[in-house]
């Protein structure tokens, strides 16, 4: 992991790879001649200082030539690796040309794009001087590992720290034309790379110190119901003294809650586990005995007999015609030919064929076969040859091979399924002391029954059950988080009102849990960050905003490679306009902009109150005519005691 705003990592280790997953490839062109740097600009200024070391004006250049490199030059990977197409940018068929646009005019905008290299290289001497500090070892495992990542070629690196052998060759080659394009030397470019492990080492070192305490957790179960009214009658059935789940059964508008109390669907020989199916059939059984604590591979179940049904054991064969059903009864009847061999023979059942015809054993009412077969069937002797008797699915020849007689050949019964047998043993003594069995299944089983009403199973629609942290709370159901604060086992809280309906909490259990790996990784980032800002803000760090006058704009995308040519107007036109955006949302011309509302003045109209003199009274001409500025406005005065005979006497 990185400090979040690392923007040059961020942007070249995640975002190039998304969109430049190819391996690295040299341009063609071996010869670029550097341009002048801006005019008036002093390459030796000093623009920043971290601790004590400096970051100069030419520093600057060179890095943002580099970035600018680096960039390109990946760009020109995909080219050769997805063709010339793919920089078709206005083309609906391109599937890249959003990342790729949006690629380039961060570059292009070359004040933004400044502002990343720059804290970018605060950051640099920042961390770098920390590692010194601490004396952190990087090993050159890591360092190569991150040259893999620059280089963009996952086959360069064979092992853990075992790299190809081609891995220098590209490495030198990327060095080379990382001087030629930036102007710095082969140290400063084996500087940029050997940082990022830099970044790592001192990250991993400030997240080793972060001690993360246990979370403390709650379980709780809940009703929830629409309207206030019906939340106080709940409450007020438990203030009664109305047991919990009986109150949650009846009132609780959750789905889920109420499961199927342990049900099970009619159960014959052989359909279940050996160890379940052994309880259920044992001939001791009879309805309404409860079995258990019995394990299998599911957990510990207990049981409870429902119903114990006989059955016949029947085999048939199925004829498309009733002629050839009744050959086979009179074959089957005169010459005593076997049934199964006849059956394997002609029978059109293809699931009971190869098996002699054997259905297994039938209950009354079975689903499986027809009814007109089954009142054929269980009217019929042992051994007795049936037939033919005609269904929907064509004509049928049985014969019953075994009646159960005393045992049951299907069992109707419903069990609570939980994975400990403390649990298991627990809910067979309290069933076998009068509580009710659907009850706790409902409540308890992992199988057959409801969610109980635990809070987390709700909210979470299955996924999840159990212990959960106001803080997980708080993001979807703020008043229930603020609601439970500073409960203890045992406690019933509410109604609390909340956007989805008004609670009643009971809580199950209070206890801690670790921190989740992303909780920690959170506390990490943000014990990192806060380490950032005091080392940025306490003046370890001196920054300056003279880059901002001198930002050099090469190479572009051509000088890198011809292939990118067409990439020049795209990056120029890209720059205008974020330039004409930064002018026109300067706030000397937003401030232009403002217009001061004119006050509008209503019409009042003004009654003297003395009766006016034919002198007084507006003629034509008068009415076209101005009014006459006062010869002397400075012996003008209003005052609010005014009144018109003052005006009379003045005129």
């Amino acid at each position: 992991m990185y400090p979040k705003n690392l923007s040059l990592r961020n942007l070249l280790l995640i975002v190039i790879f998304i969109i430049l997953p190819f391996s690295f490839v040299s341009a063609q062109d071996d010869t670029y001649v550097i341009p002048d740097n801006p005019e008036g600009a002093d390459p030796e200024m000093v623009i920043a200082t971290i601790g004590d070391t400096t970051i100069t004006l030419e520093e600057f250049f060179q890095r943002v030539r580099y970035e600018r490199f680096l960039r390109f030059n990946l760009l020109n990977t995909v080219v050769d690796q997805a063709g010339p197409e793919i920089l078709i940018l206005d083309d609906p068929a391109n599937q890249l040309a959003p990342q790729i646009a949006q690629f380039l005019e961060n570059i292009a905008d070359a004040q933004s794009f400044g502002q990343q290299v720059y804290r970018s290289m605060v950051l640099e001497r920042m961390y770098h001087r920390e590692a010194e500090i601490r004396g952190l070892e990087i090993e050159e495992c890591a360092i190569n590992q991150n040259w893999v990542s620059v280089l963009n070629d996952p086959s360069l690196q064979t092992g853990e720290c075992e790299f190809a052998e081609g891995f220098e060759a590209a490495r030198q080659s990327f060095i080379d034309r990382a001087m030629m394009f930036s102007g710095m030397t082969e140290e400063q470019v084996v500087s940029n790379v050997r940082v990022l492990s830099e970044f790592d080492a001192v990250f991993n070192a400030l997240g080793d110190e972060v001690e993360l305490p246990d979370v403390d957790t709650i379980t709780t179960s809940h009703i929830r119901v629409a309207e206030e009214e019906t939340a106080q009658t709940a409450m007020d059935a438990l203030d009664a003294g109305e047991e919990w789940y009986s109150v949650m059964f009846q009132y609780t508008e959750d789905a889920g809650v109420i499961g199927g109390g342990g049900a099970l669907p009619p159960l014959q020989r052989g359909a279940t586990v050996a160890e379940f199916d052994a309880a259920i059939f044992d001939p001791a059984n009879e309805p309404g005995d409860i079995l258990g604590p019995i394990e299998t591979q599911f957990g510990f179940h207990i049981i409870e007999i429902q119903e114990q049904r006989s059955g016949r054991r029947v085999s048939h064969i199925l004829f498309t015609s009733e002629d050839e059903a009744n050959v086979a009864v009179q074959l089957l009847n005169d010459d005593n030919v076997d049934f199964g061999a006849l059956a394997a023979q002609y029978s059109a059942d293809l699931t009971t064929r190869d098996g002699g015809g054997d259905l297994g054993y039938l209950v009354p009412n079975n689903t499986l076969m027809p009814d007109a077969f089954n009142e054929a069937v269980f009217a019929a002797e042992v051994g007795q040859v049936l037939g033919p008797i005609e269904t929907e699915r064509g004509f049928h020849v049985a014969v019953v091979t075994e009646a159960n007689g005393d045992e049951a050949a299907e069992v109707v019964a419903r069990h609570i399924l939980v994975d400990n047998g403390e649990l298991a043993q627990e809910l067979l003594d309290r069933i076998n002391a009068g509580e009710d069995f659907a009850t706790l299944a409902n409540i308890y089983s992992l199988d057959g029954g409801g969610n109980a009403g635990d809070t987390l199973s709700i909210i979470s629609q299955g996924q999840q059950s159990g212990a959960y942290s106001l803080e997980d709370m708080f993001e979807q159901f703020p008043a229930l988080a603020l609601g439970l604060r500073d409960v203890e086992q045992g406690d019933i809280v509410g109604p609390l009102n909340t956007q989805f309906g008004y609670f009643i909490v009971r809580i199950e259990e209070t206890g801690t849990r670790p921190p989740t790996a992303e909780e920690r990784n959170l506390a990490i980032q943000d014990y990192v960050d806060a380490w950032q800002v005091e080392q940025l803000e306490g003046g370890l760090v001196d920054e300056t905003n003279i880059w901002r006058e001198f930002i050099v704009f090469d190479p572009m995308p051509s000088d890198v490679s011809e292939a990118l040519v067409d990439l020049d107007i795209f990056i120029e036109r890209s720059r205008a306009d974020a330039e004409e955006f930064r002018v026109a949302n300067s706030i000397p011309n937003v401030l232009s902009r403002l217009t001061v509302p004119t006050p509008i003045i209503p019409d009042v109209e003004i009654t003297p109150e003395v009766e006016a003199t034919p002198e007084m009274e507006a003629t034509p001409e008068m009415e076209a005519t101005e009014p006459a500025e006062a010869e002397d406005s400075s012996d003008a005065e209003m005052t609010p005691e005014a009144t018109p005979e003052a005006t009379e006497a003045a005129g």
